[in-house]
């Protein structure tokens, strides 16, 4: 297992994929509890009525379980893509932006501008920034979720 001693933080090629694993790691509970409240409210009837006509595990799975969670998906995808663009603590906490820039998000640049170098103005255009990208991608994933009605 030598493999494993590596310094997963400290390497420029692997410390963002470090902070990725801790972050799906971080939030892996509560999207299987959502998963979980969205299986729940399936009905058990169409369960049974998928079996009585015969329809073996694939076609329940692929035809009811995952159709009926789609807006419990698509809640997921939003709520992760919201929830990344305002990742600071974990990298802060870890690595603190480095190896050199490698792990450095907008969050993080917004607070070394602010608060270590004292910068307001480019801290304050960079939390506009990530506003408006956050907004732009809200208004993108929901009309994407949103069926077509006539």
């Amino acid at each position: 297992m030598d493999f494993l001693a590596q310094s997963w933080l400290g390497d420029p090629h692997i410390a963002l994929y470090s902070i990725c694993a801790i972050n799906i790691f971080e939030w892996m509970g509560f999207s299987m509890i959502i998963y979980y409240a969205g299986l729940m409210s399936i009905s058990d009837d169409i369960y049974e009525a998928a079996k009585i006509d015969g329809c073996g595990f694939w076609n329940t799975l692929f035809r009811i379980t995952i159709p009926n969670l789609s807006g419990t998906t698509n809640t997921l995808i939003l709520l992760g893509i919201v929830g990344s663009l305002k990742t600071f603590d974990i990298v802060i906490q870890t690595t603190g932006g480095g190896p050199g820039r490698s792990t450095e998000f907008l969050n993080t640049y917004l607070y070394k501008a602010g608060v270590q170098q004292f910068n307001g103005g480019l801290s304050a255009a960079i939390g506009v920034m990530v506003l408006i990208t956050a907004v732009i991608v809200v208004v993108i994933t929901s009309l994407a979720a949103t069926p077509l009605t006539r």
